[in-house]
């Protein structure tokens, strides 16, 4: 353990199999349902906050990320996400993310799909997404981008590592001309 880690230590479920001839739905089966067996139990480290970031592509497909709040709303241009480092960590890691909408979106991806990671509150505010990820270099995380129909105001991000709460983001999406006002005062 790092001498100099003050982060938060959770428990993560961490499996370990033996990878043989196993068919492919196997695998996902068995990780769906890995809380049912006995697994081995380590502490993971979360190193800090969830860190918040968007992105904007331009016409030619550049791609420029950005770490403020306030979010550009510009369909198919402008993803936004959260990042979070773990240390300690050498397996399989579940999180959950309760991400709340100011009012109810023209169209939610996952709404009418039985097999996706989310679930869709039945006033159509709050998308409820778990899950199980391997960690790259110690990182996970999970984003979204804005589509038409995505409302303008402010959104919240509770973010959960196997349960316990690590961080809330809070961010605004706004209007382009919005926007610009507001970055031409920064």
């Amino acid at each position: 353990m790092d001498k100099e880690f003050t982060g938060t230590y959770v428990p993560v479920m961490h499996n370990k199999f033996i990878a043989g001839t196993a068919q492919l739905s196997a695998i996902i089966m068995f990780c769906l349902t890995v809380t049912t067996h006995a697994v081995a139990q380590q502490n993971v480290g979360v190193t800090g906050k969830p860190d918040f970031y968007f992105s904007i592509r331009s016409q030619d497909g550049n791609l420029r990320e950005y770490r403020s709040k306030i979010v550009p709303n510009i369909p198919l241009h402008v993803c936004y996400g959260w990042r979070l480092k773990l240390v300690n960590v050498t397996n399989i890691v579940q999180f959950t993310e309760k991400f709340s909408l100011p009012s109810e979106p023209a169209f939610w991806s996952s709404e009418d799909n039985s097999y996706a990671t989310s679930a869709i509150s039945k006033d159509r505010k709050t998308s409820v997404t778990k899950k199980y990820v391997v960690p790259e270099e110690g990182w996970i995380g999970n984003s979204w981008c804005v589509v038409e129909g995505d409302p303008l105001g402010v959104y919240k991000m509770r973010i959960f590592v196997s349960d316990v709460p690590i961080g809330e983001i809070s961010f605004e999406i706004v209007s382009l001309a919005d926007y610009r006002k507001r970055s031409a005062k920064d």
